[in-house]
């Protein structure tokens, strides 16, 4: 088999597991092209995650990344990895990480992510995130939007002179 090159790539519940994350961080992630990658459900857990986190860097092309439902989100280690990874990433725009019952401090590490990364737009989180927590990432992904909107007005066509 060879590379996807397509724009996206999905595997939901497929049950890959940490070995697999590993894999699609060597394989898909960092020498493909694909735009999307939907892995919801495969219980990559921290082993498979940092995989996936560690290739980032590497990756041009992709727009979407889809780790939902990994059991991931107990692990600060996995989330300080993923971390990491996005801020050296400058083509993601969405990131899904719900239903990964993040621990308050790896909300933290996310929340300053966000901060730090203003190209990203939609991120998605598990719902019982803390209050204060969950109310940081709505308003740095709304000043990320609004500020894209602005820079749009900005650069659209100029009118008659």
């Amino acid at each position: 088999r060879g590379t996807p090159t397509g724009e996206w790539r999905k595997r939901e519940y497929g049950g890959l597991g940490g070995g697999g994350g590993e894999d699609i961080g060597r394989n898909i992630v960092r020498a493909s092209s694909i735009k999307e990658l939907h892995l919801k459900g495969n219980t990559l857990g921290a082993k498979g995650v940092k995989g996936i986190a560690q290739a980032l860097p590497k990756n041009v092309t992709l727009t979407h990344l889809d780790l939902s439902d990994n059991c991931f989100g107990i692990h600060l280690m996995a989330i300080e990895a993923l971390r990491e990874g996005i801020e050296s990433n400058d083509s993601l725009t969405s990131i899904d990480l719900n239903l990964n019952s993040l621990v308050p401090a790896g909300t933290r590490e996310l929340v300053d992510m966000l901060k730090a990364k203003p190209k990203i737009e939609t991120f998605h989180i598990y719902e019982r995130a803390e209050d204060h927590l969950f109310e940081q990432i709505l308003v740095e992904c709304k000043a990320h939007v609004d500020k894209k909107k602005k820079a749009g007005k900005k650069g659209g066509k100029k009118g008659k002179k």
